[in-house]
């Protein structure tokens, strides 16, 4: 499923109310929940509702129940964020959260939420009501979130063999009906361009970017002009949203990883003293604390990634 789910928090201790089920008072002929869940259904693509406890009470409802992942009721954050692992699972790029016992939001409060997220890569927005002593109330238990995208990294030395396994496995994840982009960390002297095509002449004029488009295809080139090298994180905000990010570098960064090694190059094994390399793909057998491939078994590979990641089971 792709597009924006909805997650109706709902599992608070309800102190002010004195404590149970807010959901389940009652209101008119009907509850505070069913009011909600009325509401919320027409906005988005469809509903889990987030309670601790015996999920078995909401039954009747026909939703899947998911509970904090954080113990100790640890406040309506922790339903969104258990929303959004539920959400990843589904395939879905954001969620829209409403707050159980609150049943009269606006019946267009997702396309709110949308217009105010337009022109962001993940749009994270959160309800807000004028306050006339600070200015504005921010009511976070409704809002739009944006499911992190999916990230995972191929490292190794010079000769290790990451490009071959990075191409291997674009084929093989794409192949199986994966949508997937790729990230490298390329040295500070590489360049797309060549002396003589047009674009070549406009960035030697001076201009910070140029965009070439055609039918087929578009690239953007910028040109730092002494600025910092952008971060990870940044350059995946350029990215449009896809199952899997694999990332053929950016060994220092904190993503999960996967090695890839050769023997003969002689190198030390970087998931010695690494934790975030959560497997390494091997052409030599080795006593290892954390799983073990055969460089060539893209499919083995494949599969770990997407476990890893939650695409797979």
């Amino acid at each position: 499923m792709s597009g924006s789910l909805g997650v109706i928090l709902a599992g608070g201790l309800a102190t002010r109310m004195g404590g149970g089920d807010k959901g389940a008072l009652p209101l008119g002929s009907s509850t505070l929940l069913s009011h909600v869940i009325d509401r919320l259904t027409p906005q988005v693509d469809g509903i889990a509702l987030n309670a601790n406890g015996d999920g078995s009470r909401f039954a009747h409802l026909g939703f899947q129940v998911i509970a904090d992942s954080i113990d100790g009721f640890a406040g309506p954050l922790a339903g969104v964020l258990a929303g959004l692992d539920w959400a990843a699972e589904q395939g879905a790029t954001s969620i829209v959260t409403a707050a159980a016992d609150t049943p009269f939001f606006p019946s267009d409060l997702a396309a709110q939420l949308y217009r105010e997220g337009e022109g962001m890569a993940h749009p994270l927005v959160i309800a807000a009501t004028p306050d006339p002593k600070r200015g504005t109330s921010r009511h976070p238990t409704f809002g739009l979130w944006p499911v992190a995208m999916r990230v995972y990294g191929v490292v190794g030395w010079k000769n290790a063999g990451k490009t071959g396994l990075m191409e291997r496995l674009v084929t093989e994840i794409s192949g199986r009906g994966f949508s997937v982009s790729t990230v490298k960390h390329a040295h500070h002297t590489f360049d797309v361009d060549h002396e003589g095509k047009d674009s070549y002449r406009h960035r030697i004029a001076g201009a910070r970017e140029v965009l070439l488009a055609s039918r087929n295809r578009f690239a953007l080139m910028h040109e730092m002009r002494g600025d910092d090298e952008p971060t990870l994180s940044e350059l995946l905000e350029k990215l449009a949203p896809v199952d899997l990010v694999l990332i053929e570098g950016y060994k220092r960064d904190a993503h999960s990883k996967i090695e890839a090694f050769r023997a003969e190059t002689n190198n030390p094994l970087i998931a010695t003293d690494d934790p975030t390399i959560r497997a390494v793909a091997s052409d030599t057998p080795m006593p290892l604390d954390r799983p073990l491939f055969d460089l060539d078994d893209t499919v083995a590979v494949a599969d770990f990634i997407l476990s890893e990641v939650g695409l797979i089971n």
